[in-house]
This record gives structure tokens, C-alpha cells and sequence, in this order.
């Protein structure tokens, strides 16, 4: 089962091996993808593509508008991926 810690640790991993080699100088989730991480929208797409592999699911490419930092990626996936528990 999938734990938004695991959801997160994975997403950081993916973004760490495909960022352009720098030094962190934040934290990484407040991290601006294009902009501190020097990702383009080809860099995206792969992204994009591995987190659908990775976690067999399909992500409207429309719902990336607002993504923009680490955290935002791991706040648009949490729902599709972490299981909600019902009470």
C-alpha cells in the first residue's frame, strides 16, 4: 500500500535523478521545478511519464497547469495514489 511518506520520498527521488545537477540550496519541495531545477517541458513529459509508470495511472496533462514546485506535485498525486481510509 502506498503512504503519502512513500508517495513523497518516491517523487523527490524521481525529481532529484532527472534535475539538473545542482546543489540544493532549499528544500526541495518548495523547489520550482523549471526555475531552481532547470526542468523544461520535455524534462515534464518524462516526469510525467515515469510518475504514470511508476504508480499505473493517467494524469490529465491539463491538471499540470498549476504545478510548479516539488510540493505541488506531490499534492496533485496524493489523492490519485495514497488510498483514503473510511471511517
Amino acid at each position: 500500500m502506498v503512504t503519502i511518506d512513500s508517495l513523497d520520498s518516491k517523487i523527490v527521488s524521481m525529481v532529484q535523478n532527472m534535475a539538473a545537477p545542482i546543489t540544493f540550496k532549499q528544500e526541495i519541495h518548495s523547489a520550482h521545478l523549471e526555475r531552481d531545477l532547470g526542468f523544461d517541458s520535455l524534462d515534464l513529459v518524462e516526469l510525467l511519464l515515469n510518475i504514470e509508470k511508476e504508480f499505473d495511472l493517467e494524469i490529465d496533462e491539463s491538471r499540470l497547469s498549476d504545478v510548479h514546485t516539488v510540493q505541488d506535485l506531490v499534492n496533485l498525486l496524493t489523492p490519485m495514489v495514497v488510498p483514503t481510509v473510511h471511517q
